[in-house]
């Protein structure tokens, strides 16, 4: 028999049990046996397979949540039929927020709403677009990679603009990315004008 074992590697480390995830079963020479899903308990047991030589994978993440390890795990099945256990490991995509600020000319400092980001790859391919309500914004599910996010737009005329990118790294497995950005309120100015009689 084979039993196979899926978990969910969350982003503080910590792992649990995963249901739902299909699995094909092929023999060595890619002759495909079937497809299997995890249960709530997140395993399935395959009792009665012939003595031979096998390969299971998982062809597709449970959701876009998790980053998909499409490698085959292969196994024996022996004359003795000795029990084979195998476990497959999804992580969970990293996360990013990112906080902005208002600065007043007093130097206080308030959270910013409709400001408009910009997220792109390290390469430049763009991501998305992003507002930010209650001062910020977040995008849960971004796989490992390098990125860089830059405002493309402030909330009004008030602000100065800062389109400065800053860039970041998502690490399989790695805690979440806060970013914070700034704009500054714009100074005023009185110009008074006198006639001299």
């Amino acid at each position: 028999s084979v039993t196979v074992m899926k978990y969910c590697i969350e982003l503080d480390g910590s792992k649990h049990p995963l249901d739902s995830c299909k699995f094909v079963l092929e023999r060595a020479n890619g002759e495909k046996l079937g497809t299997y899903t995890s249960s709530m308990e997140g395993f399935f047991t395959l009792p009665f397979l012939e003595q031979g030589h096998y390969k299971i994978y998982e062809p597709a993440p449970k959701n876009s949540e998790y980053i998909l390890d499409s490698t085959p795990q292969s196994f024996e099945i022996t004359q003795d039929g000795t029990p084979v256990n195998l476990n497959f490991y999804n992580y969970k995509k990293g996360a990013l927020t990112v906080m902005k600020y208002g600065v007043e000319t007093d130097g206080s400092k308030h959270p910013l709403d409709s400001c408009e980001f910009v997220l792109e790859r390290a390469n430049g391919e763009y991501v998305g677009n992003f507002i930010t309500s209650d001062g910020f914004f977040s995008v849960p599910h971004l796989e490992p990679g390098h990125y860089r996010v830059y405002e493309k737009s402030t909330k009004s005329s008030e602000y100065l603009l800062d389109s400065t990118p800053q860039s970041f790294e998502i690490t399989q497995g790695g805690k979440p990315v806060h970013l914070t950005f700034y704009n500054y309120k714009k100074g005023s100015l009185t110009v008074m004008k006198y006639g001299v009689e």
